[in-house]
């Protein structure tokens, strides 16, 4: 309140603080005319009753909740991805742009929660609070360069500002009393698909362009693969007009991937995304053994992947996972987790069946970092009016 007084007496009639600051008071003990929280509990931790809470005591709420808008946690289920685990396993683009900032509840049929457990949440019995907007958040405890920095914010922040800018025909209204879980069935998926197609085609063909020009060294994500059990290579990408390359002597030689490829029973195909220009890189993957239903996917093979680029760019370096110390992903690991459309054309691979293990050891270290923590870099976006 202190804070807030100094505020007011310098003619600023707007204060935002984080909600632990601003529990167990109300908005009329303050002087500006607007106090805003950032709301950042999670919703398989009862975030729902919390948001509820808040709105209560009068304040205006910017949704940042952990589980969907924080960007320092992995993109994707894999040992290989950088990030923590506290508050989810992972934050795909797919994941952030489900989120439905102003029916909380909704996004219990269309995520789970952090141990990949589904989840059953009833919207209470009161009128919807009112969501000023949607803030993403990149926290730098565990950034260490720029290019690191640029790979956890975009493109995931584009996802934040299309949900904060247009709220879809799939968000549902709050509607007290409903109950949602992966069986509900609420949700007009089949109208997320398509929204969400859309969305990531722009991305990958024209967004990611202009982040190029601007400087920005986004996150290219690695291929979705399967072998089938004919011996039948068939690769995707998450982000369209990403080219895919391959290699079938272990990294010799490599082919740009165009369809399905023949490869012998015996041999390992290494897979990696490489953005239009070949500068930016995914990381690594490989694939060396046949399933009908299943990705087995390994990363981190120290092999030559200049393509005849001189500029390596940000090729991921430091990608170790430096939030989850003794880490290990007893899910096999994972490339495409969402329903995207294909570089191809081609029918999107399914979603891999991950493990969502969680990471071991890493509790202390996890709470030092976060106190330790000196800024962030967060993006505001108010919703349109």
């Amino acid at each position: 309140m202190i804070v807030n007084k100094i505020v007011a007496d310098h003619g600023i009639d707007e204060m935002v603080a984080w909600e632990d600051g601003l529990r167990g008071t109300t908005k009329n003990q303050y002087e500006t005319g607007s106090v805003a929280v950032d709301f950042w509990e999670t919703l398989f931790w009862g975030g729902i009753d919390g948001l509820v809470d808040i709105a209560d005591d009068g304040f205006d709420i910017i949704m940042s909740n952990p589980d969907y808008l924080y960007f320092d946690f992995p993109y994707e289920v894999n040992p290989e991805e950088r990030g923590y685990y506290w508050a989810a396993r992972f934050n795909s683009v797919y994941k952030v742009f489900t989120f439905a900032p102003e029916n909380l509840a909704q996004n219990a049929e269309t995520s789970t929660d952090r141990d990949g457990n589904d989840m059953s949440v009833t919207t209470p019995n009161v009128p919807a609070p009112k969501i000023r907007g949607m803030q993403g958040q990149t926290w730098s405890e565990t950034i260490r360069t720029d290019d690191q920095y640029y790979e956890m914010a975009f493109p995931r922040v584009l996802a934040v500002a299309e949900r904060a800018w247009h709220r879809a025909s799939w968000e549902l209204d709050w509607s007290p009393g409903d109950t949602y879980d992966a069986t509900t069935g609420r949700v007009p998926m089949d109208d997320l698909a398509t929204d969400y197609h859309s969305f990531v085609s722009k991305l990958g063909c024209h967004e990611m362009f202009k982040m190029k020009k601007l400087g920005i060294n986004y996150r290219v994500p690695p291929p979705g693969a399967s072998i089938d059990a004919s011996g039948v290579l068939t690769a995707n990408s998450e982000l369209p007009c990403t080219v895919i390359m391959y290699s079938l002597d272990k990294g010799s030689k490599w082919s740009k991937y165009s369809g399905p490829v023949g490869v012998d029973n015996d041999e390992v195909v290494f897979l990696q995304s490489v953005s239009s220009d070949g500068v930016l890189k995914s990381r690594l993957v490989t694939i060396d053994e046949a399933c009908d239903d299943c990705v087995k996917v390994d990363s981190g093979n120290d092999v030559n992947t200049n393509y005849g680029n001189t500029n390596d760019g940000a090729n991921n370096d430091g990608k170790t996972n430096d939030g989850n110390a003794g880490g290990g992903n007893a899910g096999g690991g994972n490339t495409n987790s969402d329903p995207t459309t294909t570089t191809n054309g081609q029918s999107p691979l399914p979603p891999n069946d991950y493990g969502y293990t969680i990471y071991n050891g890493g509790n202390s270290l996890l709470m030092v970092g976060y106190f330790k923590c000196l800024f962030s870099v967060g993006f505001l976006l108010a919703f349109a009016q």
